[in-house]
């Protein structure tokens, strides 16, 4: 399974402290004409390189699609038949790499950014395009800030699954008496004794594959926390369709617009660049794309 996070590319303007938003594409074409190795920079240590940027499309929007790597310290390799670690033997020039893909819309600026454990994180994609609108002008005021998209409906998500797994809640202790008077509210006031700066209460489901919370009182407190968001500065909860669909972790205070897609690769393959963007361009110009607007939007109401 692979994730996919989605930012509205801004700037924070420091002549003025003002966040908008900001276009990628003059940056993007800025680091097609470089050659590979002037698109490196060294981030915690290590490289990071934009390997590939294409345009999919320019019209009705342009929508681009590029593939970064950050190379990684070697792992160690072992076999079935011994329990000591070898070096894996690398070329001078070669080196262990983690990549992700992602597809910029520059109409919404959105990026569609593939998440993975070893490769960039978004505050690394944010150092990485920081270093080439530096390059591009030494005098910006500029603070690339990648910020994430809202799901909206993440609480309706939730209240439509059947089976719950795991509910936790966490609230600063001086707005545990705003909570309503129920069996939730009076386990918070009954650890409100023990003068934490916080109170978390954490429930989860017995071990056993099939086990489950009771969906009617989760349902209830899921309804409880969307009209009393502000008091909660944690709520997830975790849950899924049948017994047989994975379970699915929803943010209840703030959500985020998350894709996931499966992919089958063989063993000790890595996954190849051209069919993930093979999968999500179509993706996301069909179907993910409505979607996000939507949200934006509704994010933009709920914020007025």
């Amino acid at each position: 399974m692979v994730n996919f996070d989605f930012f509205r590319v801004c700037v924070i303007d420091g002549s003025d402290e003002a966040e908008k938003l900001y276009d990628l594409v003059e940056l993007l074409n800025h680091l097609n004409n470089l050659e590979p190795n002037e698109k490196i920079i060294y981030y915690q240590g290590e490289r990071a390189r934009m390997n590939t940027i294409t345009m999919h499309q320019d019209k009705p929007y342009g929508l681009f699609q590029f593939n970064l790597c950050r190379r990684e310290d070697g792992p160690g390799i072992t076999s079935i038949i011994s329990s000591e670690l070898s070096n894996i033997r690398l070329e001078e020039n070669e080196y262990i790499a983690e990549d992700i893909n992602i597809l910029y819309d520059d109409e919404l600026h959105v990026l569609m950014v593939q998440r993975n454990m070893h490769s960039l994180s978004p505050s690394g994609l944010e150092a990485y395009f920081q270093s080439y609108v530096d390059k591009l002008d030494p005098n910006n005021n500029y603070t690339i800030s990648l910020q994430l998209i809202p799901d909206i409906d993440s609480t309706a998500k939730a209240k439509g699954k059947e089976i719950y797994r795991k509910l936790t809640l966490r609230v600063a202790s001086n707005k545990v008496n705003q909570i309503t008077e129920d069996s939730v509210g009076d386990a918070f006031r009954n650890l409100q004794g023990l003068e934490g700066h916080t109170v978390e209460i954490t429930i989860t489901a017995k071990s056993q594959k099939n086990a489950k919370l009771k969906s009617k009182e989760i349902k209830n407190i899921i309804e409880m926390v969307e009209q009393d968001q502000d008091t909660y500065l944690k709520a997830e909860v975790s849950g899924k369709d049948s017994d047989t669909t994975p379970v699915e972790k929803f943010d209840l205070v703030r959500g985020k617009y998350r894709v996931k897609r499966f992919y089958q690769v063989p063993a000790k393959h890595h996954l190849r660049s051209a069919s993930v963007l093979e999968d999500i361009t179509p993706l996301y110009m069909n179907n993910i794309r409505n979607e996000i607007m939507k949200n934006l939007e509704l994010n933009l109401q709920h914020n007025k």
